[in-house]
């Protein structure tokens, strides 16, 4: 998967994640280091982008906003993902990817996309 960091860093953030930005004493780039909010403060880094995680952090969070998640493996033809919101009568984001991963991290940013505008 090619995923943009900032994206990468916007899903987890969108996740519950904090970032806390720490000064490499060698070089003069920015390291980042996560928190977690519900981890009681302990750093660590994001998880790998792998099914468990999003099944972990992502659609808990859908599913308390709301939202209902379909993921479908099409014969040939990849990942299909389809994200509804029962509570805001909000329409369909259908993704469809290679990989179920990225079709549910493609929807999930979809989603994401629509809540911040």
């Amino acid at each position: 998967m090619d995923i943009k960091q900032e994206d990468l860093i916007r899903f987890w953030t969108w996740c519950g994640w904090e970032l806390k930005q720490e000064e490499v004493i060698d070089a003069s780039k920015t390291k980042v280091t996560i928190r977690s909010a519900w981890r009681n403060g302990i750093e660590t880094q994001f998880p790998d982008l792998d099914l468990n995680s999003i099944y972990k952090f992502a659609i808990p969070k859908l599913q308390k906003e709301g939202y209902s998640v379909t993921l479908t493996a099409n014969e040939h033809k990849g990942f299909s993902v389809r994200i509804q919101n029962e509570i805001k009568y909000s329409g369909q984001e259908i993704v469809i990817m290679d990989s179920p991963t990225e079709a549910l991290f493609n929807a999930i940013m979809k989603v994401i996309d629509n809540e911040t505008h």
